[in-house]
């Protein structure tokens, strides 16, 4: 069960930073393209397809985040930073 709730978050939160990569680029895409910078466009798309793939967000709370899982009421709880070392 345990293996699940972490697989759900990590694609919960893929998808959640891919969204939010695609935002920032479409408006800037819009910019880039009346500028005249397609090329520029186009390798910001690829920036924002390893995103959607990669689980950065993910990676980053686990390193940071104690996360405690609750199993009887099927809870994620953020209990706080780990402690160095």
């Amino acid at each position: 069960m345990n293996w699940t709730i972490e697989i759900s978050c990590m694609i919960l939160l893929t998808s959640f930073t891919g969204s939010l990569f695609f935002l920032a680029w479409y408006a800037a895409g819009r910019c880039l393209e009346k500028a005249g910078y397609v090329r520029a466009k186009y390798g910001l798309l690829k920036i924002v397809l390893v995103s959607f793939f990669l689980p950065v967000s993910y990676v980053f709370l686990k390193s940071k985040v104690i996360i405690s899982i609750n199993k009887q009421q099927h809870k994620i709880i953020f209990v706080g930073r780990r402690k160095p070392g």
